[in-house]
């Protein structure tokens, strides 16, 4: 990857994300056109990294309340996020990033510390 000469990064929660909605859709696509504008017009270099935060104490009491694996649930949220997004015509983000797969040993203790996850792998 070549360095950037501008790194952007919008932050997704997808704790909150039970439907999309009409303000999902013009933040996404908003960005998306400054995207395409910096990236396709103007020629920089963009990385547009785009992260999930994919666990969390709202999320493991979703999984709970419909008695579901949380990190399980997380992945089915973002895999709707991205058909949604393929949906709007977004353009994919260059970077993916979850802080399951960016931070396990520190997941792993913050999910050893809850009453309702025994231990994440």
């Amino acid at each position: 990857m070549l360095p950037a000469d501008i790194l952007s990064c919008i932050p997704h929660n997808i704790r909150d994300r039970f439907a999309a909605t009409a303000g999902h859709a013009r933040v996404y696509v908003a960005f998306d056109m400054l995207y395409r504008l910096l990236s396709r017009v103007l020629r920089y270099n963009v990385q547009y990294v785009r992260n999930f935060t994919d666990v969390d104490d709202k999320i493991i009491a979703r999984a709970a309340a419909l008695e579901e694996d949380p990190l399980a649930l997380a992945g089915r949220y973002i895999q709707e996020f991205h058909a949604d997004m393929e949906a709007l015509g977004c353009l994919p983000p260059t970077v993916r990033a979850c802080v399951c797969a960016q931070h396990p040993p520190r997941l792993s203790l913050y999910c050893a510390s809850l009453p309702c996850i025994p231990s994440v792998h």
